[in-house]
């Protein structure tokens, strides 16, 4: 598996964005009396790979604001089909933002700390320790 790329806190506040909005789809969905036993399986079947694309980019090294970048236009055109069959498109929908918020805040705790990354790297030689190697 590839080096997952740091995120930085940009990323972490996509992350925080698209778990808020997902979570408040998902709660306005369940006022309107959105049930689960709704999706068939096409729907369930485009969530999976809506979910699964975003693991494997990230997997593959591509940075996480890129894989949101390259996310949205399926999220739109996963909203387009399903309002188009009147499916649950606003439950898709959140359900994969969340999905997307919670795999930001996934790679955040696997990531290495910076001041592991910092201490396993090594140092240049100062001036002054240079200096009395060569005296």
């Amino acid at each position: 598996m590839s080096q997952v790329t740091r995120l930085d806190s940009k990323d972490r506040w996509v992350a925080v964005a698209l778990t808020v909005l997902g979570g408040a789809g998902l709660m306005v969905a369940l006022l309107r009396h959105w049930n689960a036993q709704e999706m068939n399986p096409g729907i369930e079947g485009s969530l999976t790979v809506g979910i699964f694309a975003p693991i494997l980019a990230l997997s593959s090294g591509i940075g996480y604001r890129r894989t949101v970048m390259v996310s949205l236009p399926v999220l739109l055109i996963q909203y387009l089909t399903c309002f188009a069959a009147a499916g649950p498109a606003l439950p898709v929908v959140s359900l994969e933002l969340c999905c997307l918020g919670f795999l930001g805040f996934v790679v955040a705790l696997v990531e290495p700390a910076p001041e592991h990354e910092e201490a396993a790297r090594p140092r240049a030689p100062s001036r002054s320790t240079a200096h009395a190697l060569h005296s």
